[in-house]
């Protein structure tokens, strides 16, 4: 169609949404790959990898299966601080997951712009809830 300026601002209006936050949630996953190996977690992980249903997604999900533990996680980069109800909503999430329905969870939360003071009381209080800022 020619019409090059039209692809290129249809690009940088969803650059963010579209295309960084993939990758942002590939180098959220290798993060966790990486605290797994240097032993930061009280587990193994074993399998890991995306959930998700006809209406919702989790980010990361990963099994220790040997040691009955799952991680759940969310990779938010944006340009505010995350807040709580983040953390509300994939705890609300999790249930719907089956892969280890007798797991101990473990909650992971990664932003670019960091975290709310709410959300950083809540993880200090929380021995499950962890946050990342990258």
């Amino acid at each position: 169609m020619d019409n090059f300026e039209f692809v290129i601002k249809k690009i940088k209006h969803n650059f963010n949404d579209n295309h960084v936050s993939f990758i942002y949630e590939d180098i959220c996953r290798e993060k966790i790959l990486d605290l797994s190996h240097e032993g930061v977690m009280d587990f193994t992980i074993s399998r890991s990898g995306k959930w998700w249903d006809k209406t919702e997604e989790i980010d990361i999900v990963a099994l220790s299966e040997a040691e009955h533990k799952i991680l759940l996680g969310e990779c938010n980069y944006t340009e505010k601080k995350v807040d709580a109800d983040v953390y509300y909503t994939l705890k609300e999430k999790s249930k719907k997951v089956k892969w280890l329905p007798q797991a101990l969870n473990y909650y992971f939360i990664f932003s670019k712009s960091g975290f709310t003071d709410t959300l950083l009381y809540l993880a200090e209080r929380d021995p499950y809830l962890y946050l990342l800022k990258t």
